[in-house]
């Protein structure tokens, strides 16, 4: 029985965000078809897990670019697309907890969960493994030591759960408030138990300054 949910969480269209610096054209397409490709070159070690997409900017399939379309093997991957970025523009965090929110029914069914966002490129698939081998609430910490990354994490489905019932998205984008932030708060009010990696493994590319970090 599958009891680990692994969560791709894209957003391929992101054309009509003007607010929020942000990959876009051939650049972001480049950055999924990679980061897309080196994620199921763990395949052998995929089939004990559901695979969800989910993106909140397109509705359907054939909205995808036919260069990432084609690197994602259908018989692993089930889709969760819905056309609306509303929290997704205003507040990058607050667009993941929603996408995580419209998920809740899958999350539910799966024991562990496991977040990728496959705009990052995987330089070794140490921390994924290591979740693999023993499932459990695992995150890298922020520079500052008071933030988790949220990039790529894994945590008990339960928690999961109880974390997106108690957001207030509006709430979120009003206060600008930090998916990072308030997730590592969320842990540390509720005296949840975690381990911590030194690194994901990872390159981002970040937006603002648009330079690429290895995480």
């Amino acid at each position: 029985m599958k009891n680990k949910l692994i969560f791709l969480n894209t957003a391929f269209n992101v054309s009509n965000i003007k607010s929020i610096p942000t990959s876009k054209g051939e650049e972001r397409v480049s950055q999924y078809v990679d980061g897309i490709k080196k994620f199921f070159e763990l395949d052998n070690k995929l089939s004990e897990c559901k695979i969800i997409i989910s993106d909140n900017t397109i509705s359907d399939i054939n909205q995808i670019d036919k260069r990432i379309l084609e690197i994602i093997p259908e018989e692993l991957v089930e889709y969760n697309l819905k056309n609306d970025n509303f929290y997704g523009s205003k507040n990058k965090g607050a667009g993941v907890v929603s996408s995580w929110i419209r998920s809740l029914d899958k999350i539910e069914k799966n024991k562990y969960f496991l977040h990728f966002e496959p705009r990052l490129f995987l330089n070794n698939f140490e921390f994924i493994e290591d979740f693999m081998k023993s499932p459990r609430n695992l995150f890298t910490i922020g520079s500052n030591e008071k933030h988790f990354n949220t990039g790529l994490f894994g945590v008990e489905s339960s928690h999961m759960i109880n974390f997106c019932k108690s957001i207030d998205l509006d709430t979120m984008i009003k206060s600008n408030i930090s998916l990072e932030d308030i997730f590592f708060q969320y842990f540390k009010k509720k005296n949840i138990k975690f381990d911590t990696k030194k690194k994901m493994g990872v390159t981002w590319h970040d937006s603002y300054t648009n330079l690429k970090l290895e995480m």
